[in-house]
């Protein structure tokens, strides 16, 4: 049925959401905000593609981090995208955060 249907999605999306977090929280934790020192070769290491959700829950994530601005210090765009596996142009949740650098 249609209720059906809709909170098996609203499970994935919740489980696709808590899967982003869950990728973001040690970026976010590995780079402050307030922290001064942080360099784009760094930041742009966090970056992985096809991770599997560790609870089998069959959703994948990439980390996309965005070029080193030319003027410095700034933000470095770092994005989450969580799919299904089987899926990976079903995009499910898209999560980005900024990071502050200092140097290249």
């Amino acid at each position: 049925t249609g209720a059906t249907q809709s909170s098996t999605t609203n499970r994935t999306l919740v489980a696709a959401t808590s899967y982003a977090n869950a990728q973001l929280a040690p970026i976010r934790a590995a780079f402050p905000h307030d922290a001064l020192t942080t360099t784009c070769t760094a930041v742009a290491a966090m970056g992985a593609t096809a991770v599997p959700d560790p609870s089998g829950s069959g959703l994948a994530a990439t980390v996309a981090v965005e070029s080193c601005p030319a003027a410095l210090p700034d933000t470095v765009m770092v994005t989450v995208t969580v799919y299904e596996a089987a899926s990976p142009s079903k995009v499910l949740v898209r999560m980005p955060t900024e990071i502050v650098v200092s140097a290249p």
